[in-house]
């Protein structure tokens, strides 16, 4: 078979009429084969579906119509006059989306052509309904606007569980002020009792201790003037180094005053004194470690 491509060229409009609500409209359309040329004079079996919500949507109704072009390849056809599921249409809850197929040898094997949605012009048919709508709102027909509007509870039937007596506020409820009680608000300008504040140094201040802020001690310097002094013991000391303990174990003793100049070395048992050398004398450390002069 053929891949055939429908032109739409009179795209879909409305069959009115005085007398009743229309049941259709016309779908107008020229077939052509892929190369482009008009099938005409030929017949031919076309598939229409109204699909809703999407191009691939729950097909609302589906009509097979079997139809011979003219001379110039154009076909007529009435969407909706052969399926009475198209009267049940609720156009209200679209969108809607017309889907063309084709068979051009008339039988049954057919050809996916293409999808496009239904604008306003089949929506009239709902638009049509308003012609039979009665009102019947006694309050809408008496309402005095000077008054506003007074809506009770008991006149509403769609409230469910949205009354008065259940309404909890969901941002009321994650809010600070949602644990506040009437013995808060009672406690409202009640002494603060600070739990910190109890816990601190600065609770036993008084009013008294804060008047003497700024006054002196009236302490004089003296030690004897101090209270609570601690008791010393006396010290039996003749004033001898060697009457001390823990005293080094090596102390500096020298028989002789040393002189300006002098150097001390330790010999191995005591603290020495080498004299000052002579004009060109050099000290040196013999192998005993003992400075002498040369």
């Amino acid at each position: 078979m053929k891949k055939l491509v429908c032109l739409a060229i009179a795209a879909l409009f409305i069959q009115l009429t005085i007398a009743q609500i229309p049941t259709g409209f016309n779908y107008q359309t020229v077939v052509r084969s892929l190369s482009g040329n008009i099938l005409a004079n030929t017949d031919i079996k076309m598939r229409i579906s109204i699909l809703r919500e999407t191009t691939e949507g729950t097909p609302v109704s589906v009509e097979t119509f079997t139809t011979r072009t003219n001379a110039i390849g154009l076909v007529n056809l009435v969407v909706g006059s052969l399926d009475v599921s198209f009267k049940q249409i609720d156009w209200s809850d679209g969108p809607y989306f017309l889907k063309v197929e084709l068979d051009e040898k008339g039988g049954t094997n057919f050809s996916f052509i293409g999808t496009s949605q239904l604008l306003s012009v089949p929506y009239a048919f709902h638009a049509r309904m308003a012609d039979s709508a009665n009102e019947t709102d006694p309050l809408f027909s008496t309402w005095d606007k000077s008054t506003g509007i007074s809506i009770k509870e008991s006149q509403i039937s769609d409230l469910k569980h949205f009354k008065n007596s259940d309404e909890l506020d969901p941002i009321f409820s994650a809010s600070p002020a949602f644990k506040i009680t009437n013995t808060d608000i009672v406690n409202w300008n009640m002494p603060e009792l600070d739990p910190i504040f109890n816990s601190s140094v600065a609770k036993g201040i008084t009013a008294s201790d804060i008047s003497k802020w700024n006054a002196q001690s009236g302490f004089d310097g003296k030690y004897t003037s101090l209270t609570n002094l601690p008791s010393f013991h006396p010290i039996a000391f003749s004033g001898d180094y060697k009457d001390l303990t823990n005293v080094p174990l090596h102390i500096v003793s020298l028989s002789q005053a040393p002189q300006k100049g002098d150097i001390l070395y330790f010999n191995g048992t005591q603290w020495t004194r080498l004299p000052v050398g002579k004009e060109g004398q050099f000290l040196s450390i013999d192998l005993t470690g003992i400075p002498v002069w040369k």
